[in-house]
């Protein structure tokens, strides 16, 4: 019997520990009737020290119910000492019988034995329809259905966690507050790639207390999209990092960066991201083109995009979004090139800005203007709830002006800071023309014999000879 392992168990570290830890309390329960509660039917929780900052249940380490016994583990509190007040509240699913059972913990290496006869009781019922929804990089909202009169206690504990759980609506755990009065509780205090479980108990207003609610997991969801390079931009670097100014007359194209980290290797997502194309100056562009890069050819295998109002003028609206049906999805730690927006500013128009951010996620649109689903795959249970991705604190927003992408000589293929051509540069061309294909942030920089026609191996042999063999000089910028 596992009951039976426990308590040889705990003889054995009893025997090796010091003076003032303390043992296990356990019993016998029945009924009011004189029966036996089935294993399924007994939650219980407690908790030490007249405080519900640190509860312990049926199923934590050390504790349970079977075949007419509970028990709990003291030196699984991290409070417990002797002579402490301890808490247990019994409850029998079955037949709505319970038990508020109180003591104090004994002086020795003991256990303790209650043996308990429950009652009908008139507490409130257990908290139903619990959820726990990531809403961005540091919080989640726990929710349950609400009743009238009463209020929540809510407590959690770290995924992997078998122990205690600890109280978030009011951490030093006074028993006297009664908790959230509302449907839900947003956790703040959560880390990236971190996961919780959650549990909710109710309080009516005469301080009874339910059976807690049934055990519910979240994950923090980093979901970020930033934009990665500018073809055809130039200037000085703002606080982003980025050139500030686009190239008057040339299709200039923004790329976007998808990261994604879920928390659950169990799971496939489908996306959306949406944007939109303005000036704060009237500033005018010929077109706004949207393209899905190498996401949408190989993680999914739908994909939308789509412009609307796209003619240059006022806003341009961009939905993108993907289906992963018969794709992998969006995989965990994605971070690669997802999106690409390429408009044509009007040289007329040289010394106005024209900006681009986010747009808020219609809560019933479709795609591909829908927000980022976390769909159902695998074993185990995975929600799939709206999360908006997380993007600049304000819109990002460039100036119309004569520049070249290609300064002094050709060579630069990374567009980095430091113009002179290095290694990096030719390992930014054999990546462009032989590996990831990733787009070039400058083609005149690429094209650097100045043959006039795409990048090729001769550019790479032209940048070798250039650093390491004759040094012959690079051509200039056209």
């Amino acid at each position: 019997m596992k009951l039976l392992y426990i308590i040889l168990t705990g003889l054995i570290i009893l025997s090796s520990s010091s003076a003032l830890a303390q043992g296990s309390i356990y019993g016998m329960v029945e009924n009011s009737n004189m029966t036996i509660p089935a294993d399924s039917e007994i939650s219980f929780f407690g908790f030490l020290d007249d405080t519900d900052e640190e509860i312990r249940i049926e199923t934590s380490d050390g504790a349970g119910y079977e075949i007419g016994y509970w028990y709990d583990d003291f030196q699984n509190y991290l409070t417990e000492a002797p002579g402490n007040p301890y808490d247990f509240y019994f409850y029998n699913f079955a037949d709505g019988e319970g038990l508020h059972l109180e003591g104090l913990m004994p002086d020795s290496n003991s256990f303790q034995e209650e043996n308990i006869t429950i009652a009908p009781v008139s507490w409130p019922q257990m908290p139903v329809t619990v959820s726990a929804v990531s809403q961005d990089t540091n919080s989640i909202m726990i929710s349950w259905q609400v009743e009238p009169g009463l209020t929540y206690h809510v407590y959690r504990r770290p995924v992997g966690s078998n122990g205690s759980f600890f109280r978030i609506d009011n951490p030093d755990g006074p028993l006297s507050d009664p908790g959230v009065a509302d449907s839900f509780f947003i956790d703040i205090d959560v880390f990236p790639v971190e996961g919780f479980t959650y549990l909710v108990i109710a309080e009516d207003g005469s301080g009874n207390y339910s059976p807690h609610s049934d055990i519910v997991t979240a994950y923090v969801r980093i979901q970020t999209v930033t934009l990665d390079f500018i073809v055809n931009g130039g200037g000085a670097t703002n606080e982003y990092g980025f050139q500030d100014s686009i190239g008057a007359g040339k299709d200039v194209v923004f790329y976007f960066r998808f990261y994604n980290i879920s928390g659950e290797l169990d799971c496939y997502y489908s996306a959306s991201t949406n944007f939109k194309v303005y000036s704060p100056d009237g500033a005018r562009w010929s077109y706004s083109v949207p393209d899905t890069v190498n996401v949408g050819k190989a993680e999914f295998s739908t994909f939308f995009t789509e412009c609307f109002s796209c003619d240059g003028e006022g806003i341009d609206t961009i939905g993108f979004a993907g289906l992963a049906q018969s794709g992998t999805g969006l995989y965990e730690g994605f971070d690669d090139l997802a999106y690409s927006i390429t408009i044509k500013p009007d040289p007329a128009d040289i010394g106005k800005r024209i900006c681009i951010d986010t747009i808020p996620i219609p809560e019933d649109a479709d795609p591909p203007m829908s927000g980022y689903k976390w769909k159902w795959s695998g074993s185990a249970s995975c929600t799939a709830d709206k999360v908006k991705p997380l993007w600049y604190p304000e819109p990002l927003c460039f100036y119309i002006s004569d520049v070249q992408c290609c300064q002094g000589t050709t060579g630069n293929i990374d567009c980095s800071a430091n113009e002179a051509p290095d290694i990096s540069d030719i390992t930014a061309l054999i990546d462009h023309l032989y590996l990831s294909h990733k787009p070039l942030c400058c083609p005149d920089e690429a094209d650097v014999n100045q043959s006039g026609g795409d990048p090729d191996i001769s550019d790479i042999t032209t940048l070798i000879d250039n650093l390491y063999l004759s040094h012959k000089p690079l051509p200039d910028c056209p």
